[in-house]
């Protein structure tokens, strides 16, 4: 359609956000393409022969000096220092190399830069292949020992069920969590697609026991549908495919055809959305944003610091008059039509990026819970080793300068989702947007 056409023809330079992955994989995720400012010279193996202790350690500091050079946060590098030296003489074999690795990725304390062996990726490949697959949740071990559900993924078993953000577990598969590690309790939320897997929890001070099933987790469609009153619901499952993106659009020329060529008001839905390419967070707000700061990113190299501002402008008029009338008005009801958006905790990175700029720059209203805080992005890279490195280098902050990784974002309109079946948020978010309209969107 030439409405897509036109929304795709603004060119933004390109980032990458990479989304937490909840499906097993058959392969690692695919690694970004780099400017070439960004690409790091990491060292790689191109001996058949195992690699010498000498060699091992060179490969090691090399990783260690391309890391430092690129991490996001300089405030935590103060003793980064220390790890330069701390394996030599020790490295032997390629898998001592890669829990070398593995500890200094481990040493950032954040859960995005990491290092994930050759023996994990083939477990999870092992996984795959024979049917495993996760419940839908990841678990947060707190300072007192308990576990609560700290990720709910959309679609899964788990968020299907009365469990809810924040929920404290007991137990998983008859197992008591108390004692456990982090990674032992998440790994009994995995189990053979189509068994059964009891969860307790605790629920105004009592133990209630749920009895959950596996299946294939997969990705959710877009959903659009007309609400009443020329008011249209439109959920956006991810920022990782163009062809969702497309199709998302697609959506929303449909729904603006088929009403006349009119909405009275608009509902987003980005709950659960965790994220993806930063291009199309972009593209998403420049439908409903005519111009305007979208978000300022930052970066390093070295000692070298680098803020970026990603601003939209208006159609040119050359622009709407090749698109013809039709959908140079579908434009200016998407940029003008009174919105809200709903959002919750498992909201993530370019969706938070989205949310961001359409509140700081007044054009919607925000319902639902604050925002998962995960407006920072990584960079992925597959070493010789078999392993794969994954660094956070960047961040974004809101076009007022709200650092969105350290807090999330809060709604205009805080709603929390009880237990059952009733989309409290959504009936919360229609009430948001028909006092909207009666304002004339303001």
């Amino acid at each position: 359609m030439k409405y897509t056409k036109l929304l795709f023809a603004l060119a933004f330079a390109a980032s990458i956000f990479v989304a937490p992955s909840f499906a097993q994989e058959s392969e690692p995720a695919p690694q970004p393409q780099d400017p070439p400012s960004f690409v790091i010279p990491f060292h790689i193996f191109v001996e058949p022969q195992e690699p010498s202790p000498e060699e091992l350690e060179e490969f090691y500091r090399s990783n260690w000096s391309s890391i430092g050079d690129i991490y996001y946060a300089p405030d935590k590098l103060k003793s980064y220092g220390e790890w330069e030296h701390k394996y030599d003489g020790k490295l032997t074999t390629v898998a001592e190399l890669e829990q070398a690795l593995k500890e200094l990725a481990a040493s950032f304390g954040d859960r995005w830069t990491r290092y994930t062996t050759t023996s994990e990726i083939a477990a999870s490949r092992q996984q795959y292949a024979q049917n495993i697959a996760p419940i839908g949740m990841e678990l947060k071990r707190q300072t007192d020992g308990s576990f609560r559900v700290h990720v709910m993924f959309w679609g899964s078993p788990a968020q299907k069920s009365d469990l809810r953000i924040g929920d404290t577990i007991k137990s998983v598969g008859g197992k008591e969590l108390a004692g456990m590690s982090e990674d032992d309790a998440n790994q009994l939320t995995s189990g053979k697609i189509g068994e059964k897997l009891a969860v307790e929890y605790m629920e105004g001070g009592k133990p209630v026991k749920i009895e959950l099933t596996f299946e294939q987790l997969k990705m959710s469609p877009v959903e659009s549908r007309m609400l009443s009153d020329g008011v249209l619901y439109i959920r956006l499952p991810t920022f990782n495919s163009k062809p969702v993106l497309q199709e998302f659009e697609q959506a929303l020329t449909k729904a603006v055809k088929d009403n006349g060529g009119k909405l009275s008001g608009l509902v987003l839905d980005l709950r659960g959305n965790t994220g993806g390419v930063f291009d199309y967070a972009l593209q998403v707000v420049s439908d409903f944003q005519a111009d305007g700061v979208v978000t300022r990113s930052v970066t390093r190299n070295g000692r070298m610091v680098n803020e970026t501002t990603h601003r939209v402008i208006p159609y040119l008029p050359h622009m709407l008059q090749e698109a013809g009338e039709e959908e140079a008005n579908i434009v200016r009801v998407l940029q003008s039509v009174p919105m809200v958006v709903l959002a919750d905790h498992n909201t993530m990175s370019a969706s938070e990026v989205t949310i961001g700029a359409l509140k700081d720059n007044g054009r919607v209203r925000v319902v639902g819970e604050p925002t998962f805080g995960k407006a920072v992005g990584y960079k992925q890279f597959r070493l010789r080793t078999g392993g794969v490195m994954q660094v956070t280098t960047l961040k974004y902050l809101t076009p007022k300068g709200h650092d969105v990784s350290q807090h999330g974002i809060v709604p205009d309109r805080l709603v929390r989702q009880p237990r059952g079946t009733e989309d409290v948020q959504l009936k919360a978010g229609v009430e948001e947007l028909t006092r909207l309209m009666k304002k004339g969107g303001k």
